[in-house]
């Protein structure tokens, strides 16, 4: 009983080192969880607590924040300030450092940028970088 009443006490004072990334929406409303996958534009999120699986559209997400990649978390801050440039500089870094990581990661990161490209009227950038 006292091994139970510990792991309850480490899995709610804790959370954030559970479920380290976050997704913001358009409309402010935070999800923590871990995102586990990417494709057709959308982010899948397993929920921490729950463990449902949620998705969410690029364009329904205001910012996002992986755990452990420091280049994409940078750049997402910057674009939500409007920050179009310098987020394009620190999406490129992550771009590169995900290189070893699954492709879904590489994809995620690209479609994030090329909203930066168009934000920043980088426009024959952009349509290189999508024709990549």
């Amino acid at each position: 009983m006292k091994q139970v009443l510990i792991a309850l006490v480490l899995l709610f004072a804790t959370p954030p080192l559970l479920w380290a990334d976050q997704i913001i929406d358009t409309r402010g409303l935070p999800y923590d969880g871990v995102v586990k996958n990417y494709r057709d534009f959308t982010v899948f999120l397993q929920v921490g607590g729950t463990g449902e699986l949620i998705k969410k559209k690029l364009w329904q997400i205001r910012r996002m924040e992986i755990a452990g990649n420091g280049a994409f978390n940078q750049a997402e801050q910057l674009l939500e300030k409007k920050k179009f440039t310098e987020a394009i500089v620190s999406y490129d870094k992550a771009h590169r450092a995900a290189r070893t990581k699954a492709a879904w990661i590489k994809t995620m990161i690209r479609d994030r940028r090329y909203g930066a490209l168009v934000a920043a009227g980088k426009i024959k950038r952009a349509v290189e970088d999508w024709l990549e």
